[in-house]
């Protein structure tokens, strides 16, 4: 693999992970998807490289599936009585192509397309910095929230805010239970641009002798999500693009802040 990070005016290329994660050990990494395919389109060879060094993967999926390649004849294998259980079992045999295992794969199962409205109750971001503190992450990838899909901009909002809270022992927390320790979260694209203006800060590519290897488990995963019609050409489509693009996927960091009152004296009076 070779890493590569936006240094300067320039990038920085390097063989070791660290060069985007520096301290990299035993890092459990989590990929905020909200829909059960999302994850793999945009960092399913990313999936496979933390794994060959020794990251524990989580896939955290936010919906269920049911809006997903639905037909009107509710009894057929894609009618929306069946969809939902359709997708989890084409979810398994997809993520396991990237080295992903079932018990790895944590479905919240929240409807389809009114995530938005699901996530502001309390108890579902609950749920979600509870699982966050469980699994001890170390790292979040959040799906890239200026997507056209209200889906995807609700997942990066209360992705990235649940992921601070559960550092925090602000909400819901113990005296004895342990927080986790995000170390960094970092921002993936799935069908839209990054906003237009921003810098991508990180990259990964695969060298070339692996290309096929790590491009070829990848589609092969997203090969799992059949569906039919209209959604099958789709779905061509969207692997058609995925080839051209090659065994390349690229990131944002996502830098949090906290408000400095110095730096701003000394913006605004120099001193």
């Amino acid at each position: 693999m070779i890493y590569a990070k936006l240094k300067g005016n320039g990038y920085k290329y390097c063989r070791d992970i660290e060069v985007w994660f520096p301290k990299w050990n035993k890092e459990v990494v989590v990929i905020v998807s909200p829909h059960d395919d999302d994850a793999l389109f945009g960092c399913g060879i990313t999936i496979q490289a933390l794994k060959e060094i020794g990251g524990e993967v989580y896939v955290l999926i936010l919906t269920d599936g049911s809006m997903g390649y639905t037909s009107k004849n509710e009894n057929d294998f894609n009618g929306k009585n069946k969809i939902v259980e359709t997708r989890k079992g084409e979810t398994v045999k997809a993520y396991e192509k990237v080295g992903v295992d079932a018990e790895h794969i944590i479905i919240f199962g929240y409807p389809d397309s009114e995530l938005e409205k699901k996530v502001e109750e309390r108890e579902v971001q609950r749920g979600i910095i509870e699982k966050l503190r469980e699994l001890k992450v170390t790292r979040v990838f959040l799906p890239n929230e200026y997507d056209f899909h209200m889906d995807h901009k609700a997942a990066y909002e209360y992705g990235l805010y649940c992921g601070i809270q559960a550092t925090t022992g602000i909400m819901w927390s113990s005296e004895e239970e342990e927080v986790c320790n995000i170390k960094s979260f970092l921002i993936y694209p799935v069908w839209m641009d990054f906003e237009e203006g921003r810098k991508i800060d990180y990259g990964i590519k695969a060298e070339v002798d692996c290309d096929n290897i790590y491009l070829e488990r990848k589609l092969e995963g997203i090969k799992e999500y059949v569906g039919e019609g209209r959604s099958q050409r789709q779905m061509k489509n969207s692997l058609d693009e995925i080839v051209r693009r090659g065994a390349s996927e690229y990131f944002l960091s996502c830098t949090i802040n906290m408000f400095d009152g110095k730096k701003c004296d000394k913006m605004v009076f120099g001193g």
